[in-house]
This record gives C-alpha cells, sequence and structure tokens, in this order.
C-alpha cells in the first residue's frame, strides 16, 4: 500500500529544503519521514530512532497536532520486525497521547495497528474486534478511504464472514475515483474471489 520510493524522493526534497534554508520547522518531519523510509527498507531500528529524534523535536516546540500519526510509525516499525511487545508499547504511547490531546484523526490507523498486533500474538478474534472499530471509526469520520482500508484490513482477516464483504461490496460501491490506487484494486481482488 505504500510507495516508499515516491516517499524517499519527496522526504530527500524536504531534507534538501531544511538544509538550504531557516525553515527550522521542516527539521522534525524531514527526520521522522526519512524514519518511515528507513523503516520501509528494513532498517527498523534506524528509522524508528529517526522517527522518535523528530518526533521529540516536536515535542520539545510545544507541537502535538499529528504526533499520533508519528508515533503510529514506530508501532509500525515493530509490527514489521515482528516485536509485538515494542510494537504494542509504541502504539499504547499513541493512543495516550491521542487521548490526552483530543485528537481523532488518526484513530482509524491506530485501530488498523491494534489489529496488526492481535493478528501477530495470534489473537484472530481481537484483530477482527479492533479491525471492526476501524470501520467503525472510518464511517464516523465519514472518510470513505479510511473506510475502505479498514474493511480490506478487516475481510483480509481470517475470521472475516460473508457479512463483513458484502459491507466491503457497499462501501466500494460509494466510490467515484482512486479505482488505479493499490487500496482499491485489492479491495477489487478481494471481491473477486468470492464463491
Amino acid at each position: 500500500d505504500h510507495d516508499v520510493d515516491a516517499a524517499d524522493a519527496a522526504v530527500t526534497k524536504l531534507e534538501e529544503l531544511v538544509a538550504a534554508t531557516t525553515v527550522h520547522q521542516a527539521s522534525a518531519p524531514a527526520r521522522w519521514f526519512r524514519g518511515w523510509v528507513e523503516i520501509h527498507r528494513g532498517r527498523t531500528e534506524a528509522g524508528i530512532g529517526l522517527v522518535r529524534e523528530g518526533h521529540a523535536m516536536y515535542e520539545r516546540a510545544g507541537t502535538f497536532a499529528g504526533a499520533t500519526e508519528t508515533l503510529s510509525y514506530v508501532a509500525e516499525g515493530w509490527i514489521l520486525a515482528g516485536r509485538w511487545d515494542e510494537a504494542q508499547a509504541a502504539l499504547d504511547e499513541a493512543n495516550a497521547l491521542a487521548e490526552r490531546i483530543g485528537e481523532r484523526l488518526w484513530a482509524t490507523e491506530l485501530l488498523l495497528l491494534e489489529s496488526r498486533i492481535a493478528l501477530g500474538r495470534g489473537d484472530a478474534a481481537a484483530a477482527h474486534r479492533a479491525a471492526k472499530a476501524a470501520v467503525i471509526e472510518a464511517r464516523a469520520a465519514q472518510a470513505l478511504g479510511a473506510e475502505i482500508k479498514a474493511m480490506v484490513a478487516l475481510v483480509e482477516l481470517p475470521q472475516s464472514t460473508a457479512a463483513d464483504r458484502d459491507a466491503l461490496r457497499k462501501s466500494y460501491a460509494r466510490l467515484t475515483e482512486g479505482f488505479d490506487t493499490r487500496l482499491v484494486r485489492r479491495a477489487r481482488e478481494l471481491l473477486s474471489m468470492e464463491a
């Protein structure tokens, strides 16, 4: 679902901007986005270090908006490495921050990370509950893209039901664009696999 090469190119431009100007506000995002790229290139610990460094820079400046997304990169890094305890600790940190500052913008993604951690730990029922909660959250936010992403995650789970697939079909039918994206192509694949 991620285009790491495109993200890498964008981060390089951001890093060049930071180096060439006095736009210090871009230093923290440059760090955490570079960390995201490193994580997705398999350099988990180095990437997480950069994400945490960027997050700390923002925190020192008293900036918290969007920080739950940044912390989710740490959780995702540990998930990709199969280190479930570290992933859960990072997710708990992101959820605590979201609660403290009242930020709901990234709530669907945090629930999807919770689902992935539960699945990684072998708890398919908890994974299913978290993915269903992500769908509900996305619908409450009226975010169709996030809803499709959550529905795809739900249908991919071992305990998905015919009702889950039917809900994905209904969400998919509401799409008016984005048909060439990886996410929507995956939704189509899942719907075409039905018996």
